[in-house]
């Protein structure tokens, strides 16, 4: 498995942000010659990899990335002998750590709440 500090393709990984049955998840750098932007990595741990089920993943990760709740992909690609799916990355952390955080409400509860709040103190 690959470490901080490592080049994958144009993404320099930073440091691992969580591990799953499918993969690792890192924080990496995808850095071109002009621009340097942070992303999320997912690293399959398996060796032998089901280019299909990739394939399937990210195409399900494309359709649902107009929605508020799901971040972008970036790119699905092979580099240097790893397959990777970039996408944005979220710096406060996953939708589990939200929950844990925040008393089991996701974040789109916590806004309904904040907007339905004021006009429930006004008697409406």
């Amino acid at each position: 498995m690959p470490k901080a500090n490592d080049r994958i393709g144009p993404y320099q990984l930073i440091n691992k942000l969580g591990k799953g049955a499918f993969g690792e998840v890192w924080l990496a750098k995808n850095v071109t010659a002009l621009a340097a932007r942070e992303v999320a990595l997912k690293i399959p741990l398996d060796d032998e990899i089901d280019l299909d089920s990739i394939r399937a993943e990210a195409a399900i990760w494309i359709k649902a990335s107009g929605h508020a709740n799901v971040l972008p992909i970036i790119e699905a690609n092979v580099y240097d002998d790893y397959v990777v799916i970039a996408s944005e990355y979220a710096p406060d952390g996953s939708l589990e750590q939200w929950l844990k955080n925040h008393g089991g409400r996701a974040p789109w509860q916590q806004l309904t709440w904040i907007r339905r709040k004021p006009s429930a103190t006004k008697g409406g």
